[in-house]
């Protein structure tokens, strides 16, 4: 093999669109398609792309090689590429090399890899250079051969950060798309477990995929899924919440319609289920839809355990849900509009505990709520090492100095207190963002309208919740509309091999 010859070279110009290589097509000059690549990508520092000329008995075979240093395995290009064509090509005869079949003679005799296509356009080739491929370019074939060299440098499998659990498996997704699709074959070996690819992002290029069980997922469903990632039109896909905000709904609703799942064994049991999936290249989160409001009340853990704990947790959760949402409003119109609903020894404790306090009740619940959220934003944001005793000492230090300074009453604490453990008792973090909202809406209506308020207001949430839908499937089921078969696990769970459907309801306002 000798050394490039370092020739005067023609450097084409290229134009300043950023995208104007998604049109490009591969010329039959190497020295162009070398020069399109460095040009393209600015001459950058983890680019290789050198052209070499391999010697064989019957003639010279000039050939150009482009890598990404960090992306690709550089080690398997030098043993198992560079090292090995000289040899191989030997034995080339000269009808082989004529350019009309060298392409097909590298690709079938010379290069073998298990991972190997070939491209016509700068569109292919990129990618496929940024996802770690290896390019080949032969001189006067206006094709190009991009080679599985990637080597990827990917964080190592870890306990789940969320969707903790006492039992069960104790991995969870990364950022590298092949691993997370490795694990979930690793849990369902089933060759209709169908994987499709899509490249979304005009200037990010991100790898999406598409999973489901077929024959399980309906195909209306399939098929509203791959539509709306066909439409995606957007420059940037950086994680899976941007993927998941271009598939949402049409309506307008702070509820979660998709759920972002961290561990494998629920993702796969979503794909039992008839869900699909939906995994992004880079983020450690899948997507799972459709989704209903009672999944974000259960937890994994509920199939580890027997059918009536998980049951009676289930059931816990729901209450949990109705007290951060509607404990906070009812305290304060009992105590504002409605005392004479209260016993009568308790509200002589309430109203003794109320001499001296300066701030009035609705300003005092409401402040106590506010501390609430922020130690909760702010533990989230802390080194895990410090989080959870900033959450419960900041929580202690705050109420107490509070009450001891008069300022609030150990009543309003204790209501605060209710309400936070309802709060974090909810196994979805996105339903209790969407339940802290709704919370703090309801309060102002309580304060203005007291029960009446808080009544109408119930409704309003009802009504928007029976309206919903989520890729086509009401997003109340199997309540409403009402699925006897599949009550066997949404409120509680049967015993393990009780017969339950658990597919989602018959999609439906979906196109045929």
């Amino acid at each position: 093999m000798n050394d490039n010859k370092q020739s005067s070279k023609k450097v084409i110009k290229v134009d300043t669109r950023y995208d104007e290589y998604l049109t490009e097509k591969l010329s039959y000059d190497l020295d162009k398609n070398l020069d399109y690549i460095k040009k393209t990508m600015g001459e950058s520092m983890d680019l290789i792309a050198r052209d070499m000329i391999i010697t064989t008995k019957e003639k010279k075979v000039r050939i150009g090689i482009a890598h990404l240093n960090g992306l690709s395995d550089a080690k398997l290009i030098n043993d198992t590429i560079l090292e090995t064509l000289p040899n191989r090509l030997e034995n080339a005869s000269k009808e082989d090399l004529e350019p009309h079949k060298i392409l097909d003679y590298f690709k079938y005799n010379l290069i073998l890899m298990s991972e190997l296509n070939e491209a016509s356009d700068f569109a292919n080739l990129f990618i496929s250079l940024l996802y770690g491929d290896t390019i080949l370019l032969i001189e006067g074939v206006n094709k190009c051969l991009f080679i599985g060299t990637k080597s990827y440098k990917e964080r190592a499998i870890e306990k789940p950060s969320t969707n903790i659990t006492v039992k069960g498996g104790k991995d969870s997704f990364t950022e590298n798309l092949a691993t997370n699709l490795a694990l979930i074959r690793r849990r369902i070996r089933n060759p209709n477990l169908w994987i499709k690819k899509y490249i979304i992002g005009k200037t990010s290029n991100t790898l999406v995929a598409l999973c489901y069980l077929n024959g399980v997922a309906e195909k209306k469903l399939i098929d509203e899924v791959e539509r709306r990632i066909n439409n995606i039109k957007t420059d940037n896909i950086i994680d899976a919440s941007y993927v998941m905000y271009h598939l949402r709904e049409k309506q307008k609703t702070i509820f979660p319609l998709m759920v972002d799942a961290e561990r494998p064994d629920l993702a796969s049991a979503s794909l039992l289920e008839g869900r699909v999936l939906v995994l992004v290249d880079g983020s450690p989160f899948v997507i799972v839809a459709p989704s209903n409001f009672l999944q974000s009340l259960h937890s994994p853990d509920d199939f580890y355990m027997k059918a009536t704990l998980a049951s009676f947790f289930r059931i816990a959760r729901g209450i949990s849900f109705f007290i951060s949402l509607f404990i906070p409003a009812i305290y304060l119109t009992l105590e504002m509009f409605h005392s004479e609903l209260l016993p009568i020894d308790l509200l002589y404790n309430i109203a003794g505990q109320r001499i001296g306090v300066p701030l009035p009740a609705i300003i005092e619940l409401f402040l106590l709520m506010i501390a609430f959220d922020l130690i909760r934003e702010a533990s989230t944001r802390m080194p895990a090492a410090i989080g959870p005793s900033l959450s419960f000492i900041g929580a202690i230090i705050i109420g107490e100095a509070a009450v001891q300074a008069g300022l609030v009453t150990f009543v309003a604490v204790i209501i605060t207190t209710i309400t936070a453990l309802g709060t974090l008792a909810m196994a979805d973090f996105d339903l209790s963002l969407a339940v802290t909202f709704l919370r703090y809406a309801l309060y102002i209506i309580a304060a203005f309208f007291g029960l009446l308020g808080v009544v109408i207001g119930a409704l309003l949430i009802l009504t928007h919740l029976v309206s919903l839908k989520s890729f086509g499937v009401p997003y109340l089921t199997p309540l409403s509309p009402f699925k006897k078969k599949a009550l066997g696990d949404s409120i509680i769970r049967a015993p393990i091999g009780t017969v339950v459907d658990k597919t989602p309801s018959p999609i439906q306002d979906l196109p045929s």
